[in-house]
């Protein structure tokens, strides 16, 4: 006959009657103090939601060399003080209508027992009966019912010693104490935190101290980059190589296409050419978007914007003078088709130490001027010197020049511009002009070279700029070999879609009726090794026009300015 606990609000009544009920519950216990090597503390800690097998984890036991283990008789109902499994009971171990876990009860109250008995004995050992005692607390507290009445509630909690309730948890000696975060940053940090805030506080620190030295520094090697064309020789060198490796990764290619081996084979190919082909894209792609933004740095250097006209974003450059004149006059350079601003570079020097500002720019779909945001837009030679004017006021305040100097295409502009914007210029230079009107062969010759460097594009190749530098600086004399491969990285910044614009451009324009009606003073010049600029030609335009002068320049190729610079500045400073 099992024992049972009447209700009550008097806890006090709890510890009277445990003692004979377990009396009564477990007759045959004998050598208790033995026993207590065969059980551990529970560390299960009860929750509402916890009735799984797996929950109860015991410690070990208390192992002393007096106390021995239960003998084998009474194994069956001495079963009690064994470990438990690692669990808390399933339902089946709750009885249904109290809600008291009888199989956590059954513990703390054999465990009772023991402290009791403990006490009692004639070879009292307090330490251990305490620990007993506060054991069976354990089970008995994790026996309780889950769901609890509100008076049975109160009674326990009024159970609970003051001291209790109201301390705070303490780490046992030995083990890891967890703590939140808050409550480790009340305590003193470590060296190694400390070292580390210091570190980051002192970088920061030192960063922004030496930030204005830091940007001081890189616009002064920007600026000298400028000057000595580092970054453009190291891109355009980069370019060949990636050119070199492109070609050969098409002879791989091609030989891989070759192969003819099944299944594998074919995979292996397809493989290969996307490797091949996703890698020198990618090398291009990434060469081509340096060299858009290598050169451009608006915030840093205020002589440099780009200006919106007409669907082109112009990319411009204006240099003052080395007097540093505010109102010195202004000397505009237009470059030749498939070059770029920066064949103009010796011709800017020797103008802005004469005391001249200089305002240059790059034909749309060259060099850091992009193509047209229209791909089907089109542009006639009077739409070229209109944008070439307005460049003019926007990036000085005002629109009068004091010259305008144009090579190949740029030369047709500087002739066009003084006969759309007299009033606004008081010289004109033009080089290597290819006529008052365009070539009669110019139709055919350009659609032929469009169609080369589509070739080349696809390809990889670079025939069509070899050839352009053939014909601008003919001869191969060795002399020519740094102004050769100097403009070899001009033309190499021209994109396809500017280069097609321009050649356009020069199919479509005649001003035959209009150039002899030129009143500002005119310096004709060419070369007189040019084959695309016939100097004879250019002779003719220059008688037409009343106040020009004509120059031929011995030795001479397409660009004068970059091929013979120092005899160019000569005649252009005296011209002026």
């Amino acid at each position: 006959m099992e024992a049972t606990i009447p209700e009550t609000n008097t806890p006090s009544l709890l510890y009277t009657i445990l003692p004979l009920v377990i009396q009564r519950r477990i007759p045959k216990l004998r050598s208790l103090r033995e026993a207590a090597s065969s059980y551990g503390r529970p560390t299960h800690v009860r929750t509402v939601s916890d009735t799984s097998d797996a929950s109860l984890s015991l410690p070990p036991s208390y192992c002393t060399s007096a106390r021995a283990s239960i003998s084998e008789s009474d194994e069956d109902e001495d079963a009690v003080f064994q470990s438990l499994p690692p669990s808390r009971p399933t339902s089946s171990s709750v009885e249904m209508h109290s809600g008291v876990e009888w199989k956590f009860a059954k513990q703390g109250f054999a465990l009772l027992s023991l402290s009791t008995q403990e006490a009692d004995s004639l070879s009292h050992n307090p330490d251990f009966s305490r620990k007993l005692y506060i054991d069976s607390l354990e089970y008995l507290l994790n026996g309780l019912p889950t769901e609890l009445t509100a008076q049975e509630e109160l009674s326990l909690r009024a159970a609970v010693p003051a001291a209790l309730a109201a301390s705070p948890t303490r780490p046992l000696e030995g083990q890891l104490a967890v703590h939140s975060v808050a409550e480790d940053d009340r305590h003193e940090p470590s060296i190694l935190r400390r070292a580390v805030g210091c570190i980051t506080l002192y970088t920061f620190v030192i960063i922004s101290t030496m930030l204005p030295y830091i940007q001081l520094f890189l616009q002064r090697a920007y600026q000298y980059d400028r000057k000595h064309q580092i970054s453009d020789s190291l891109i355009a060198h980069t370019v060949q190589a990636a050119n070199t490796a492109g070609r050969q990764t098409l002879v791989l290619a091609n030989h891989l296409c070759g192969m003819n081996d099944g299944h594998f084979g074919d995979a292996a190919k397809q493989i290969s050419i996307w490797c091949i082909q996703g890698v020198s894209g990618g090398v291009y792609d990434g060469l081509g978007g340096v060299n858009q933004t290598s050169d451009l740095n608006m915030d840093q250097n205020p002589a440099e914007a780009q200006v919106e006209l007409q669907g082109v974003n112009y990319y411009t450059l204006l240099e003052e003078p080395s007097n540093g004149a505010a109102d010195a006059p202004c000397i505009l350079l237009c470059h030749a088709l498939m070059s770029n601003l920066h064949m103009w570079d010796a011709t800017a020097k020797a103008l802005n130490e004469a005391g001249y500002r200089t305002l240059r720019y790059d034909h749309v779909g060259h060099h850091n001027t992009p193509p047209a945001h229209d791909a089907d837009a089109s542009y006639h030679m009077d739409d070229l010197t209109r944008h070439a004017h307005q460049l003019v006021k926007m990036r000085t305040g005002q629109s009068h020049l004091k010259a305008v100097i144009g090579c190949s295409i740029g030369g047709v502009v500087a002739l066009r511009y003084a006969m759309l914007f007299p009033q606004d210029v008081d010289n004109i230079i033009s080089i290597a002009a290819p006529g008052i009107k365009s070539p009669e062969a110019a139709a055919s010759l350009w659609t032929e070279r469009i169609q080369l460097f589509k070739e080349d594009q696809r390809t990889g190749n670079d025939v069509l700029c070899h050839k352009t530098i053939d014909r601008w600086f003919p001869g191969g004399r060795a002399e020519d070999d740094n102004v050769r491969s100097e403009a070899l990285m001009h033309v190499k910044t021209c994109s396809l879609q500017g280069y097609k614009t321009l050649a356009d451009t020069i199919r479509d324009y005649d001003y035959t009726s209009e150039v002899s009606d030129i009143q500002n003073v005119c310096l004709v010049i060419a070369g007189s090794d040019d084959t695309a600029g016939d100097p004879g030609r250019l002779r003719d335009v220059a008688g037409v026009v009343k106040n020009a002068e004509f120059v031929v320049m011995d030795r001479t190729g397409h660009l004068p300015p970059m091929h013979r610079p120092d005899e160019f500045n000569d005649r252009m400073l005296r011209f002026l």
